[in-house]
């Protein structure tokens, strides 16, 4: 940096006061001359300063510009390549949905290639091993006491030129709808898919048309177990030839299905394939697990010259006579049974839940309303003792209503002290003359009200000391009155104690290693292998406790030993 210029000293005006102010002396000119240069010089610097400082702006200010540029550039490229890698993605998900729709496509060609395939070789399989018979329309007369198509069923053909599956099945649905009024109701289930069948098991199917007694309303149609359980009649809708082996192969399918998840009370059911100009009916029948099967030759339905056909009348007949479509309970005509869901299903009875959170128990077979009688009679009869039984109202026949209770989960045992309180109930029981004989822990439940123990399914309750044939499950049965089965006429008197060993056996069930679990779940079939378990088991007191309320007097008390010896069992 160049040395700055000295300001002029003050001291030649301090040293001159003695000289004239006027005097122009070179001193002076020649100090006014080293002012001037001094203040020019510095201007100088001052404006070179400014120079810099402005170009020094001018570079930042050119930089920030830069920056910024640079910044929007990369902002823009940066957008470019997202809009790029968006479009990359659309293209890439275009590509997988095309490609997905196609495979679907692929498949769905193959499952039905597959389906029909199988249901062919079931098909020819079954009549291979004589399983099927074709019948002729003489045969087909005896199925059904005949009925006569009334007119204003013949009415629905008239405007009618059904073509394409959907239509007919449109179609079929108002004339079946028309034709089923007396006794069933039919629903569409084309969409439903409530069965797995035994020859298509990987994907669930199911009728055009399902038909069950209109004594059962429910909303909920696609509740599959439920319509498993109460189909009666199947009907297949096709838009071609009827009597290919796929088409017979599949209805038949249906019809066994439907007839082994049946067969404790159903020994035969019903189908038809039409395809609104004929029509095929088909008999499924089942004994010792084999199921047979009959099918007519395809014959004529559609009307003409308004008269009916003899597949017509043939299916209005199916529809509407008393046929044995369900070995039926006698339903009164106007109860009226609003379905739930499907709960379980025990030797005798379907169980059902029904609004209001009760249920309902429905006898599987004619055999079985004496039992049924019999529950209702015996719990109206403890009831009016004020003793902790299900409410129950009998609908019809062979029908059951009841207050809700619940299962005891595994997750869920029972406490010690609600067992003690089982042990009073089944004292207050005795005390009326009744025995329950058949106590095991699926017919403990606890009541849905508050939750206490209850003893369910009365079925089977007799007076103490009545002799009776062995009734009951041989899993938790006292081992005496295993006799009865042994004895060559099969009788014995059941006693009260016999309930309170079944209580015992079940107290251990519920305490007991899972080791007892799993045996115990396994049903014993024989009662030589239940009386050989419990002759071998040998957890917590149980043979000193049984010896006692076998032997002594007072098999309640005993019952409560089990758990001043067992303070805590895994409970």
């Amino acid at each position: 940096m160049s040395e700055q210029p000295s300001p002029p000293s003050d001291s030649s005006s301090s040293s001159s006061s003695s000289s004239s102010l006027s005097e122009s002396s070179p001193k002076k000119r020649k100090a006014n001359e080293h002012s001037t240069s001094y203040y020019q010089t510095k201007l100088k610097l001052l404006k070179v300063q400014l120079e810099k400082e402005k170009e020094k702006t001018k570079q930042e200010v050119e930089k920030t510009k830069r920056e910024i540029e640079k910044e929007k550039t990369k902002r823009e490229i940066e957008k470019t390549k997202q809009e790029e890698e968006k479009t990359k993605q659309e293209v890439e998900k275009t590509k997988r949905e095309q490609e997905k729709t196609k495979q679907l496509q692929l498949s769905h060609i193959r499952t039905f290639n597959l389906s029909t395939h199988s249901y062919s070789i079931f098909y020819n399989s079954e009549k291979n091993q004589h399983h099927i018979t074709v019948i002729d329309e003489m045969e087909l007369k005896n199925w059904f006491t005949y009925s006569q198509v009334t007119n204003d069923i013949l009415n629905l053909f008239t405007p009618i030129n059904a073509s394409g599956e959907s239509e007919v099945r449109n179609t079929m649905n108002t004339i079946l709808e028309k034709m089923a009024q007396k006794d069933l109701r039919v629903i569409n289930t084309s969409q439903k898919h409530y069965l797995s069948t035994q020859v298509d098991s990987s994907s669930s199917q199911a009728p055009d048309f399902t038909f069950y007694f209109k004594n059962y309303a429910f909303l909920d149609t696609s509740n599959h177990l439920l319509l498993t359980k109460i189909a009666n009649i199947i009907g297949v809708v096709k838009d071609a030839v009827i009597e290919k082996p796929s088409s017979l192969g599949q209805t038949i399918s249906y019809l066994q299905t439907l007839l082994m998840a049946q067969k404790l009370y159903r020994k035969c059911n019903y189908g038809f394939i039409t395809n609104y100009i004929s029509i095929i009916f088909l008999k499924a029948e089942i004994n010792d697990d084999i199921v047979t099967f009959q099918h007519s030759k395809p014959i004529d339905f559609k009307p003409t010259n308004n008269m009916a056909t003899l597949g017509l009348q043939t299916l209005y007949s199916l529809l509407n006579t008393s046929i044995d479509k369900v070995d039926s309970i006698g339903f009164y005509p106007s109860t009226v049974i609003n379905l739930t869901s499907f709960l379980s299903e025990g030797y005798t009875s379907l169980v059902f839940k029904v609004p209001d959170g009760r249920v309902a128990k429905i006898c599987k077979t004619p055999v079985y309303t004496n039992m049924f009688e019999n529950e209702y009679q015996t719990l109206n009869t403890l009831k009016n003792y004020n003793i902790d039984v299900p409410k129950v109202e009998k609908l019809c026949e062979g029908v059951l209503q009841m207050e809700k209770f619940n299962c005891i989960e595994d997750t869920d045992t029972p406490t010690k002290q609600e067992c003690l309180d089982l042990i009073d109930l089944l004292q207050k029981v005795h005390s009326r003359g009744i025995c329950h004989r058949d106590i095991r822990p699926e017919n403990i439940m606890k009541n849905g009200n508050d939750g206490k123990l209850i003893f369910i399914d009365w079925g089977f309750a007799c007076k103490a000391d009545e002799m009776t044939q062995f009734a009951g499950t041989v899993s938790f049965c006292a081992d005496e009155y295993l006799e009865c089965i042994f004895h060559p006429h099969g009788f014995k008197s059941y006693k009260t104690k016999y309930d309170c060993e079944s209580l015992l056996k079940t107290f251990c069930y519920w305490a007991s290693s899972n080791k007892f679990h799993s045996v115990s779940r396994n049903e014993f079939h024989k009662a030589r292998e239940a009386r050989k378990f419990w002759n071998q088991f040998d957890e917590l007191n149980f043979k000193a406790i049984v010896y006692q309320i076998r032997n002594g007097t007072d098999p309640y008390a005993a019952l409560k030993s089990f758990w001043q010896n067992n303070t805590n069992p895994s409970f």
